[in-house]
């Protein structure tokens, strides 16, 4: 092929890159099992939630109607994961305002950390919380941006109301720390508006009511009340600080995200050799000190990723207080090395945003219970913010990333993605020759069947039942239609599962 041929065939791709996007990520999505929770709510237990209004569940009512549609077709499953990965993905690329985030942001997604991939990306109930909550509070924080950022034309845009109260609404009805989140978002704005232009915009006013009114709607549950009172059976609400806690925060949401903190440090470095001679000698040693926490903290959490393997999520209680050390080294570090830059360069709105929202979405686990990797996907997200938010104080980073480091991002996503589609298919295949073969034995009259384990169980969430959680063998029995006589047997874990 000529040079010529394969430019144009570039600037296609370039052009067309979301559509080209989205049918790949259908394909993706495709491979992705119903697991877990899934089937309950695919099932007849999903049914009389519904029934209920979800009373004495939870108020995600938005989040709960998703999962209902979702569990009860494959179809809409791979093209509503598929829409909303490529729109959080495009956010992403709006805010950095860099053609590259394109490939960052993928490369990012499929190199997060392999406990929080498989209870969000792979998992339907955990995507259809947590995913849809990045996407609706991206496209606010993109107003807030233009709002700071002077891209306001200071035009009332009475078109936009109903919109922004559905989003507002929709927002505050899916999870819950999201819901505080957005809240605080919504009132940092409006004070901003207030101070800084003089001015209210009816748009924001909508997005709080609407706000407001879905936050009303979900605390009204009855569940919340048993959560406080310390009666529900799974979630709490603790009166002091939980160490432990903190501790799953630092693992799930800092540690193992190495891209992340790689990506981090060289950002940070390179406005350093760019801002060092402008710097005090006190602010130019503290940043040193703190960028190199920051650089050494990133090669530790590259190394125990690689020494303790991809599917390994079991906690080590031998690191466990080392990584926890560390994350809260990196923690003041970042502090640091952002208020300095903040302070100096005078861009401290576009850095307070994503580095209030990544902290904070995280330390409300220090009181809440349970925390989980899926938890901490907003953290995540917002430490890549802050990355792109970086980037924009390096007006050389363009001629950096040259065509060698777009090859690597694009080749890691092609090998990431690869890799996950081959093991969820692989799982998805099994998963369903086993059903076939527990209803082959239930036809032939057999009262007792054993569900095997199923090869690489680890990259996804808890697809075979626990015998210790009844539960999950209620789900299964439900989704899959195994009468109530047939008695149900988990086969034994072993290591080599």
């Amino acid at each position: 092929m000529s040079r010529e041929k394969c430019e144009r065939l570039k600037r296609g791709i370039s052009k067309y890159r979301y559509p080209i996007l989205f049918v790949l990520l259908c394909i993706f999505f495709a491979s992705v099992p119903y697991v877990d929770d899934d089937l309950r709510w695919g099932s007849v237990y999903g049914l009389q939630r519904l029934k209920t209004g979800f009373q004495d569940y939870g108020g995600r009512y938005l989040g709960y109607l998703i999962i209902l549609i979702l569990t009860r077709s494959v179809v809409l499953k791979t093209i509503y994961m598929s829409a909303v990965t490529s729109g959080v993905i495009y956010l992403m690329e709006k805010l950095s305002k860099r053609k590259i985030a394109f490939y960052i942001t993928l490369f990012a997604v499929v190199s997060m950390p392999m406990a929080m991939f498989n209870n969000t990306i792979a998992w339907v109930s955990g995507f259809a919380n947590y995913m849809t909550s990045i996407l609706l509070t991206l496209i606010y924080v993109q107003s807030l941006y233009d709002l700071i950022e002077q891209n306001e034309d200071g035009k009332q845009r009475w078109v936009l109301v109903i919109p922004y109260a559905l989003l507002g609404f929709s927002n505050a009805l899916i999870v819950e720390h999201f819901t505080l989140l957005n809240i605080a978002l919504w009132f940092a704005g409006m004070l901003y508006a207030g101070i800084e232009k003089k001015k209210i915009y009816v748009k924001h006013v909508a997005y709080g009511i609407g706000l407001f009114l879905g936050t009303a709607l979900m605390f009204s549950n009855s569940a919340y009340g048993e959560i406080t009172g310390q009666t529900d059976f799974y979630r709490g609400i603790k009166s002091t600080i939980s160490l432990y806690n903190y501790q799953m925060i630092c693992e799930y949401g800092f540690f193992g995200s190495v891209f992340l903190n790689l990506l981090l440090f060289f950002v940070i470095y390179r406005i350093y050799e760019l801002e060092k001679a402008r710097l005090s000698d006190k602010r130019r040693k503290l940043y040193i000190i703190a960028m190199g926490i920051l650089g050494v903290y990133a090669l530790f959490g590259g190394m125990s990723a690689w020494i303790q393997g991809p599917a390994n999520q079991q906690e080590r209680p031998d690191l466990l207080f080392l990584h926890t050390v560390t994350t809260t080294l990196f923690f003041v570090a970042l502090l640091i090395v952002v208020g300095i830059i903040a302070i100096h360069k005078k861009y401290i709105l576009q850095l307070a945003l994503p580095v209030c929202s990544m902290l904070s979405t995280a330390a409300v686990f220090v009181i809440i219970n349970p925390v989980s990797p899926r938890c901490l996907l907003g953290s995540y997200f917002f430490e890549l913010l802050l990355i792109y938010m970086l980037m924009n104080l390096v007006p050389d980073l363009d001629k950096m990333w040259n065509e060698i480091a777009r090859k690597f991002l694009r080749g890691g996503i092609v090998v990431g993605f690869g890799i996950y589609f081959v093991i969820l298919s692989v799982i998805s295949l099994t998963e369903y020759n086993r059903v076939a073969e527990i209803r082959r034995q239930v036809a032939a009259g057999k009262k007792e069947i054993t569900i095997e384990h199923l090869p690489y169980e680890k990259y996804v969430h808890s697809i075979t039942p626990k015998p210790e959680y009844k539960f999950t063998i209620k789900g299964y029995r439900a989704f899959y239609h195994i009468p109530e006589d047939v008695k149900i047997r988990i086969q034994k874990e072993t290591d080599d599962d």
